[in-house]
């Protein structure tokens, strides 16, 4: 192109004045060296000197002398005169000898320097061209291809900017432009657009890309005559614009366009790899919409062709090996994932491509995002944990230099959470889970639900619910993982996706065991066989899909359901060769189907071949968490069938195995903890005591990770009623049947009182911790603070949010706690309590500990000495205590009328008869043998087990008048140890009487009316001091009033209804005027001043009956809450009854006059003696009971 050299004019020079003054119009300034310095980086490619010459000479130059005019887009001025004439150029010639000599250099080696120059020369002739010159369009025609070009390699964004204005004024030229030109012009215009989709996805750029490729196909222009390069980006703006609006027809027409225009390029040329790179890309998208697998043959050959005639320098060069590690991908996922080498070569191209460009080029991005793919593939495969862990590195990386509106933002992300999942799987991170969902869900919120990545987001958000659902199992995770696998088939029908709704439904039947479920997962899975486009996850799915038929199999009693289970399990081990993550499970599942179908139909070949395979299993083990999971399973099998399976010597390398199960540090808690309680069963079993001592001491110390503070307070209770049970009094049964008293003390400490603790511990002091570490102690009281306030329960898709900050601040009290620890002087900070510590219980007086086991029941007698005393009671059992427990209950449940309570009168003193002579007999004889100079004045009892649910403290008062522990001694309980040795150190101010709160709620709504309740109060009123009373009767008595008024109390005395609830103990309540204030709400609070509560209502002191260790009752809650000694009740009090023993009490504690809390025990026990003195039967004065100092 030539443009003709011009007369100088004075009105012209301000262009050149501009020019030479730097002004850039925005694209940059003059940087001193003769070049431009763009936004990001200096473009200095043209000598000082030669610039100078190329435009100063037009300035000296004054002859009419002119170059011979351009023929693309030339127009001639109708009346030359009347126009201002334009400055004349001297060597303009030369100046684009030189831009096209640096395009031609660009062309052959890529480097970008070259690319700089042209856009140098064209950018300084478009700002003095005026519009009526001739070669002014072309001019900004060819730097709009420049910058265009510039832009898509390296991503300046005002390149971009300034190209599409450049291309907007020239799609208007219309006026002596020839037909042919405009359709390149509006092309060249329409790339800008496209490529600044590309960058933006703007969905606006994209449609008017379209608009111009569509209108350029209108004009009736011979296509030999326009340019072929451009013709690519006709085809390409179909793409973008199917991106941006989820049109299919518009892919469709893309791959057409595309096609066509391939066949038209020369074969060598760059253009024709830039046409294969996006029939590459398109057909990726058509395989993603129809998941075909025939369209991975057609990604892959488009992508190596590209790869091949792209030469080494080309800067195109790192695109294509992008697309090409992408295709390896696809193919190795779809046809060779037994013989991974299409994705090992996947790998290595991304990474060479990386390689090949700087961390701030355009194309940076994505191609991290292919490498982070094929490392998460590898690791789907193999299971190597670094696979996965530099996969989320890559992914967050990428994700940081990347703005959400920049394109492949979305499947960045789909990316980084789909490795967070597999993560997930692999170290059992809680945050990587969480993370993912909250994304995940954040992203579907965003994009519209026909946008190309709304189904495959609602995909992985799936698979995060499941393998949630895996770790909490939380039916709430499993159903919504469930309809969102239905709702993602409505979008994409491929087996995979089918398959996934199966395996939802598969698990809800191995949760509710509903046949239907089960009939569901089949159908499910059968729509997916033979409709897979990926091999990928095939080999979970036909385990799964085995599963589900052995399931039936086992329901039905078919034989086909056999055959066909062991079937797809037997597929599925062809899919999981050596060295795949799921080879494992794959072996203990087709094994345990053998062993199963074998006691169906006596097949003896079955058996022998599932003691090969699951023998085998143990050499396949993957790693991390799968490893323990395997463990168990293999464990079961061959503990059910004994040392007649033959697998393994039996039973001591079983007990190898559940040992390094149980000590696998890598493994999930849950598992762990499940692994010790298989473990300690089986020595137990076969008579190993000292082993199944040490694994009774193992999963108690994983009992507190399992009923995990990051779990809402009813999911703790639901953890602990699941997995609890009698593990605190198996183990220390266990310690004392291999001498280990002491022991025995510190696993029933730490195994028992779990919910409480936890509540304790977020509570614990840190005077000390200041004075080393401040900031450490503000943090963990903020963080205990905000556990404190727990969460909603768990399940509503609202509450998600609050759960996932809930378990980060859980995990951040383990760091901070961890932290405290590597302290000096801080080693045990919230440590599981040593003995040495455990004996100041006994300061005052014995303890005597009743442990009932399922294996033995036995008496700890702790003495203020320090000494711990074992005594034997072989005439108890724990399923006599069980026994008892239930008919007390029983009793207590009949109607209040003279025959049922003549039958709780009679049940209550057969209880008490029968554990006198079982339990508190052969107890006060070692009391005697211990205390040989007389019975000391104060006990405590602390029942374990079925025992928390009797009265052990007035066993023996009936059928002999003498006898009873609690006849010569004051009788306590308490529920640990530890919350008699807190008691006793929590200080007491000094002053005269105590704040006394007392409140009346003698008329309930919905409930019976006390009768007696004022009476109450008008006894404490008339024995405390006037002045330290405050009393709160009737409508007065509002849950919010009396909270407020507890903070300032020092003792407190209710008088109302008081609720049990056994099947959610939290809400066990006091009922006032305004309805209930809960166990749960009480936990809550922090009573600095309390010293004292009398709980005149019922059932205040009854532990829930499924979790007796747990003591989940409202006098334990307020213990927790500060209050130090507690008059409480084990079942239901008769109304007229409480003035009597409120009276007795009140009088003794204030016979000093000023009123004195430590004498409460001392108190109650002369009210009860009054009670049976008056002859009252045993249901009215055994409930009465004290807790605490």
């Amino acid at each position: 192109m030539k443009i003709a050299t011009l007369q100088r004019r004075p009105q012209a020079r301000p262009h050149l004045q501009r020019l030479q003054s730097g002004c850039t119009n925005g694209l940059g300034t003059d940087d001193g060296q003769g070049g431009i310095r763009f936004r990001g980086a200096a473009i200095s490619t043209i000598p000082p000197a030669t610039s100078a010459q190329i435009f100063a000479t037009s300035l000296a130059t004054a002859s009419s002398t002119a170059a011979q005019p351009s023929t693309r887009g030339k127009h001639t001025p109708s009346s030359p005169r009347n126009l201002p004439a334009e400055p004349r150029f001297a060597n303009v010639t030369t100046t684009l000898a030189q831009g096209a000599a640096a395009i031609q250099r660009y062309r052959a080696d890529g480097l970008r320097s070259d690319l700089d120059s042209a856009v140098h020369i064209y950018w300084n002739l478009h700002l003095i061209l005026m519009p009526h010159h001739p070669d002014y369009f072309p001019c900004r025609y060819q730097l709009c291809i420049l910058l265009s070009e510039r832009f898509d390699l390296w991503g300046t964004e005002s390149d971009v900017d300034k190209a599409v204005e450049l291309g907007e004024e020239l799609s208007l030229a219309t006026t002596g432009v020839a037909l042919k030109d405009r359709v390149d012009y509006l092309r060249a215009c329409a790339r800008a657009y496209a490529l600044r989709f590309d960058g933006t996805t703007q969905a606006s750029d994209a449609s008017r890309a379209v608009d111009l490729v569509e209108e350029a196909e209108s004009l009736p222009v011979d296509g030999s005559a326009v340019n072929r390069d451009l013709l690519i980006w006709h085809g390409r703006a179909l793409f973008y614009l199917y991106e941006a609006k989820g049109d299919f027809r518009r892919l469709q027409e893309s791959i057409r366009f595309l096609t066509c225009t391939l066949s038209e390029l020369d074969d060598d040329s760059e253009s024709r790899s830039l046409c294969l790179l996006f029939l590459s890309e398109a057909h990726r998208s058509r395989q993603d919409k129809l998941n075909e697998r025939t369209e991975v043959a057609k990604i892959l050959s488009y992508a190596e062709t590209a790869v091949n005639l792209a030469t080494p320098h080309n800067p195109r060069r790192p695109r294509y090996l992008n697309a090409l590690a992408i295709a390896l991908q696809r193919h190795s996922l779809t046809h060779h994932l037994q013989e991974p080498t299409s994705l090992h070569r996947a790998i290595a191209v991304a990474q060479e491509a990386v390689q090949c460009v700087r961390e701030g080029d355009r194309r940076y991005t994505a191609l991290l995002t292919t490498t982070s793919n094929g490392l998460r593939y590898r690791y789907h495969l193999g299971g190597d944990y670094n696979d996965i862990n530099d996969c989320v590195q890559i992914q967050e990386k990428s994700l940081r230099l990347r703005s959400e509106h920049q394109k492949g933002y979305n499947a960045a992300v789909y990316g980084l959470c789909l490795s967070l999942i597999y993560r997930f799987r692999s170290n059992g991170s809680l945050n990587d889970i969480d993370r993912s969902i909250a994304i995940l869900q954040e992203r579907c919120a965003a994009l519209a639900a026909n946008m190309p990545m709304h189904a495959q987001f609602l995909n992985v958000l799936s698979q995060g619910f499941m393998e949630r659902w895996y770790y909490f199992n939380t039916i709430s995770d499993l159903q919504k993982a469930l309809d969102l696998c239905k709702e993602v088939v409505t979008t994409i029908s491929g087996g995979g996706y089918l398959a996934n709704v199966g395996v939802c439904y598969y698990e809800l039947y191995l949760h509710n065991s509903n046949a239907e479920d089960l009939e569901n997962a089949i159908d499910w899975m059968t729509k997916a066989d033979g409709r897979r486009e990926s091999i990928y996850d095939l080999p979970e799915h036909l385990l799964a899909y085995g599963k589900a038929y052995v399931a039936r199999a086992k329901l039905l009693k078919q034989a086909m359901d056999w055959n066909e289970g062991v079937k797809f399990l037997r597929s599925a081990l062809d899919h999981s060769p050596p060295g795949h993550k799921r080879r494992a499970q794959t072996l203990m599942a087709l094994g345990n189907a053998l062993l199963a179908r074998y006691r169906a139909v006596q097949d003896r070949t079955c058996l022998e071949e599932s003691r090969q395979l699951l023998t085998d299993c143990l050499e396949n083990v993957a790693s991390g968490l799968e490893k323990t999971k395997c463990r168990l399973l293999l464990a079961d099998t061959v503990a059910e069938h004994g040392p007649a399976f033959g697998a393994l010597t039996y039973p001591l390398d079983l007990l190898a195995l559940l040992e390094s199960a149980a000590s696998d540090s890598e493994a999930l808690s849950a598992d762990r903890f499940t692994a010790a309680l298989k473990w300690a069963s089986l020595a137990q079993e076969n008579q190993h005591l000292e082993e199944a001592y040490r694994a009774f001491a193992a999963a108690v110390s994983l009992l507190p990770h399992v009923a995990w503070l990051g779990y809402g307070r009813d999911v703790r209770l639901q953890e602990l009623r699941a997995r609890a049970g009698t593990l605190a009094v198996d183990a220390a049964a266990a310690a004392i049947a291999v001498g280990r008293y002491d022991r025995a003390l510190e696993l029933l400490e730490s195994g028992r009182g779990i919910f409480w603790r936890q509540l304790l511990q977020l509570r614990t002091e840190v005077d000390e911790l200041q004075d080393v570490s401040p900031k450490v102690a503000e943090e963990l009281q903020d963080v205990g603070r905000a556990l404190e306030a727990d969460v909603p329960t768990s399940g509503a898709l609202e509450n998600e949010h609050l759960m996932q900050r809930h378990r980060r601040l859980a995990e951040r009290w383990e760091q901070l706690v961890t932290a405290v620890r590597k302290l000096e002087g801080f080693e045990d900070f919230l440590q599981a309590t040593k003995f040495s510590q455990l004996s100041e219980a006994a300061k005052e007086g014995p303890v005597v500990i009743i442990n009932g086991s399922t294996t033995r029941v036995d008496a700890l007698i702790l003495t203020p000495d320090h000494r711990n005393y074992h005594c034997a009671l072989p005439g108890m059992q724990a399923r006599l205590a069980i026994q008892l427990a239930e008919f007390l209950r029983h009793a207590l449940s009949v109607p209040k009328d003279q025959r049922g309570l003549a039958f709780m009168e009679y049940a209550v003193r057969s209880v008490l008869d029968r554990l006198w002579h079982t339990v508190v007999s052969p107890i006060r004889a070692a009391l005697n043998s211990i205390y040989t100079d007389g019975l000391p004045h104060r006990i405590w009892l602390l029942p374990t087990g079925p025992f928390c649910l009797l009265p052990i403290h007035a066993a023996g008062f009936c059928s002999v008048p003498s006898s009873g522990i609690g006849q010569d001694m004051v009788c306590s309980y308490t529920a640990t140890l530890g919350a008699l040795i807190r008691a006793r150190k929590i200080p007491r101010g000094e002053h005269g009487g105590p704040r006394l709160l007392a409140i009346s709620q003698s008329s309930t709504p919905g409930q019976e009316p006390l009768v007696c309740s004022n009476e109450e109060m008008q006894i404490v009123k008339n024995i405390a001091p006037h002045d330290t009373v405050t009393c709160i009767y009737g409508e007065e008595a509002t849950v919010t009033k009396i909270c407020d008024e507890l903070l300032q109390a020092e003792w407190v005395h209710l008088s109302c209804h008081g609720n049990s609830n056994p099947e959610n103990p939290l809400l066990s309540c006091f009922r006032f005027f305004d309805g209930p204030l809960s166990l749960s709400d009480i936990s809550k609070l922090r009573l600095p001043h309390a010293d004292f509560a009398f709980l005149s209502a019922c059932h205040t002191a009854r532990p829930a009956g499924e979790l007796p260790d747990e003591s989940l009752h409202l006098a334990a809650a307020l213990q927790l809450a500060g209050f130090k000694s507690i008059l409480a009740t084990q079942w239901g009090i008769a109304d007229k009854d409480a003035p009597v023993v409120t009276r007795d009490v009140y009088q003794y504690m204030f016979t000093s006059g000023h009123g004195n809390f430590r004498s409460s025990a001392e108190a109650l026990h002369h009210a009860v003696a009054h009670l049976k003195r008056r002859g009252l039967p045993a249901i009215r004065w055994v409930p009465f009971v004290h807790l605490g100092i």
